[in-house]
């Protein structure tokens, strides 16, 4: 089966159009880590909800939290079996934030988490990976 040139065309341009988005994730996911990692500071916030992608591997988990009496609200796509998904809503799990710009952060939930950014593991979270 032939390809015309417009189809050629049109897939090389998604195909460099995803490579050009992958890029820039990378390294924006880079500097966001490296900027955790000088300026980050371990705060708390809330689950306040969780809602299906689209995918039904992943689940974004939206949360809050507070530094100097603001408000920041952020949402981070996870796999999450339904067992924990039910357990997670209003729970407090740690985030790590950076203290100049507070809307850099990112949440704690699984050990993978803490392990990107050179921390310990809590106790106090392990019923999380059971369920995960």
């Amino acid at each position: 089966m032939m390809l015309s040139p417009r189809t050629k065309s049109a897939i090389l341009f998604v195909f460099v159009f995803i490579i050009t988005m992958k890029t820039y994730q990378f390294f924006r996911d880079t500097s966001q880590r490296d900027r955790l990692l000088k300026f980050g500071y371990l705060g708390n916030c809330r689950i306040t909800e969780i809602n299906s992608s689209g995918s039904k591997y992943k689940n974004t988990v939206c949360y809050i939290y507070f530094v100097n009496n603001k408000s920041y609200n952020d949402s981070k796509q996870y796999v999450i079996s339904g067992a924990l998904e039910s357990r997670l809503l209003d729970v407090t799990i740690p985030i790590l934030y950076d203290k100049t710009n507070p809307k850099i952060n990112h949440l704690l939930l699984f050990k993978s988490d803490f392990q990107s950014y050179n921390m310990n593991y809590p106790d106090s979270l392990k019923w999380i990976e059971e369920l995960r």
